[in-house]
């Protein structure tokens, strides 16, 4: 433990405190030798002062000596008091002055030559004193000068590195805040709720998707407690997440309770934060809650759907094998047309279920031509008049004389549906009428029955899979309740739409629209005049660029589909081809590629509304075309791009993006 505290404490030594504990101690030291030699000094200055004091002593004795005074003077015997006092440190010279004393009274000579060498021998002691004193001022000055050098070092490094660790912590500030922001923006811009809870499972923080899941604003939901919109399963429940008071993780699924009594069904994942909160994220599984139900609704349906066939069929051939029949041969005839009806209504089922799953996941293919409407109606209504005439109904039809860009089997197909449904739902001697009607864009037909009709709160979930108006309708009327699903879907692929209206008692009218099949030459102008193949999935859009480069005097061919646009392309070529990336067939790169492949003097422009990809945007540059953002250029402003790009043909194309 000891060791692990200490190893904490120097991680949190940081290269400052390491500077500035150095810079302590070196200076600490400085100021310590500074001290003593300041100390030294002082005391062999004082030395020095005392030798001079000696030597003028020395001097006035050997004045007066040479003025002849004597030992029993007093001026002498002060002198010679004062010397003594003064040199008591020096054996020697004490031993001097005794003889001095006594050779005072006597010839002058040996006075002179004894104070002679006194003299001398402080001269040589001050010498040494003053080299000792000068010794140590010069290291004094040379204290003084590391110390200023050393402290300006110092303040210099301190300087730096505080400078260093400023920019450090400015950094991680920035980063720190970068990174709260782009925690808050992804935390906003999440799908899922995300609560943040303290450690009473008290909201504290809540998303914008948090507001919409729970239905209230955030200031409401912050401070309120989990437990007061989180249910679990059962709806009296008022258990919230209990085991977030523990620091566990939760997961599972809950129930949101809106102020307004509705509740929304989430999965919850609740994990602790290093800070003792905890956060929640609420995805919302209605959709899914949703699906299951439906799967579980499909399979309950077809388990039904397959298992009446199978069971009538497996009747009629157990009574055949049975041999029970063989003395009745109309019967043993009945029972084969019942096995072989409802084999075929058991193919039927099955080729229906794969249809509405091929084209919900756009695996369907079509094979879209120019078909004549009259055409189309006119086989219909021959085809199913057999029908008609065995239900006691007549079958009357008219229709403009225009084409569609269609599958002509397609189309076939829900128009035999809904004539079909027609005939079961009209009364015997009823008319059922078929008819079509063009404008600018769309060729709308329309079935009408005379049968009983639908009610208004049923008028759109007649076009979910399995659905009837009346659940003895599948008994009695036959049908698997898919034709209407298939029949929107096959529509909704051509890039039209169906629904139905209806009066109670009266009868039902089930429309559907298909695009009609634009014109390949030039609506303005020249024969000659520059030819433009537009592709996109917008109808009204289509529109609007086929006016506005008609207007340009520039020939316009229009397709829905990537596909269709291919086909055109393929059979008449263009000068300028503009294509959305995005299409419901196929991708518009594809058609791009598609047309580079096959000719090299097209212009192409890719008019999109969607963020091209890297490798999309890298082919795009590779083929030379002008990739157009929609939001940033008007149908206005493309048609000047395209006046300009075929405008200059013969220059080399250069990649631009708009």
């Amino acid at each position: 433990m000891a060791k692990q505290r200490a190893a904490r404490r120097l991680r949190g030594f940081s290269p400052i405190d390491a500077g500035f504990f150095i810079g302590a101690v070196t200076l600490v030291v400085v100021g310590v030798l500074g001290f003593r030699n300041t100390g030294r000094l002082r005391t062999e200055e004082e030395w020095v002062a005392h030798t001079y004091e000696v030597l003028a002593h020395l001097d006035r004795v050997e004045i007066q000596s040479r003025a002849l005074k004597r030992a029993s003077d007093p001026a002498t015997i002060s002198e010679l008091a004062l010397l003594r006092e003064a040199t008591a440190d020096n054996v020697l010279q004490q031993s001097r002055l005794d003889t001095l004393r006594a050779l005072v009274d006597g010839p002058v000579t040996p006075v002179l030559a004894l104070v002679a060498r006194m003299q001398s021998e402080e001269r040589e002691l001050l010498a040494g004193r003053i080299a000792r004193a000068d010794d140590v001022a010069s290291r004094s000055e040379t204290i003084i000068a590391f110390s200023t050098v050393l402290a300006i070092v110092l303040m210099a490094i301190a300087l730096t590195l505080l400078h260093r660790d400023l920019g450090v912590r400015r950094a991680a500030e920035l980063a720190l805040q970068d990174s709260e922001s782009r925690h808050r923006l992804l935390m906003e811009q999440a799908a899922d709720a995300i609560l943040i809870v303290d450690s009473e499972a008290v909201c504290v923080e809540a998303n914008a998707r948090a507001t919409e899941i729970v239905g209230r604003p955030r200031s409401e939901i912050i401070g309120l407690p989990l437990k007061a919109f989180v249910r679990g399963e059962k709806p009296g429940s008022t258990a919230g997440l209990p085991m977030l008071r523990y620091g566990q993780v939760t997961t599972g699924e809950f129930w949101v309770t809106r102020p307004d009594g509705s509740r929304v069904p989430v999965e919850i994942r609740a994990t602790l934060l290093d800070d003792g909160r905890v956060q929640i994220i609420a995805r919302d599984i209605s959709e899914r809650k949703e699906v299951d139900r439906l799967k579980g609704e499909f399979v309950s349906m077809v388990s039904h759907e397959l298992r009446t066939p199978l069971s009538s069929i497996r009747g009629a051939l157990g009574l055949l094998a049975s041999g029970k029949l063989d003395s009745d041969p109309e019967k043993r005839r009945r029972m084969r047309e019942l096995a072989v009806a409802n084999t075929d209504r058991l193919i039927r089922l099955i080729n229906d279920i794969l249809d509405v799953e091929r084209i919900n996941s756009n695996a369907a293919t079509f094979e879209q031509t120019s078909c004549s409407v009259r055409e189309l109606v006119e086989q219909v209504v021959e085809t199913i008049a057999p029908l008609a005439e065995r239900a006691g109904t007549t079958v009357h039809w008219e229709a403009a004389d225009v084409h569609i860009w269609a599958d002509p089997d397609r189309i076939t197909q829900t128009l035999m549906n809904l004539v079909d449904n027609a005939i079961k739902f009209s009364p015997a001697g009823s008319t059922v009428h078929v008819s079509v009607r063009a404008d600018e864009t769309f060729a709308t037909f329309a079935v009408g029955d005379q049968g009983r009709g639908i009610p208004a709160d049923k008028l759109a979930s007649v076009f979910d899979r399995f659905q009837q108006v009346d659940a003895s309708d599948s008994r009695e009327k036959g049908g698997s309740g898919l034709g209407l699903a298939i029949s929107r879907g096959i529509v909704e692929q051509h890039g039209g739409k169906m629904w139905v209206e209806s009066v109670l008692g009266v009868g039902s009218t089930f429309l559907f629209t298909i695009p009609l099949v634009a014109n390949q030459g030039a609506t303005t102008g020249d024969s000659s005049a520059p030819l433009v193949l537009v592709c996109d999935d917008d109808v009204d859009l289509l529109v609007v660029l086929r006016a506005t480069l008609e207007q340009r005097g520039y020939r316009v061919v229009t397709a829905q589909r990537g596909r269709e646009a291919i086909q055109r392309f393929d059979a008449g070529g263009a000068d300028l081809v503009i294509i959305d990336s995005m299409l419901a067939d196929v991708s518009g790169i594809k058609v791009l590629r598609h047309v580079n492949a096959a000719s090299t003097n097209t212009r192409t422009i890719v008019y999109t509304a969607a963020y091209l990809e890297s490798a999309e945007r890298d082919f795009v540059r590779a083929t030379g075309a002008v990739i157009v953002t929609k939001s940033k250029m008007s149908p206005e402003q493309l048609t000047d791009e395209v006046q300009r790009l075929i405008g200059s043909a013969d220059a080399p194309l250069k990649h631009q993006e708009a």
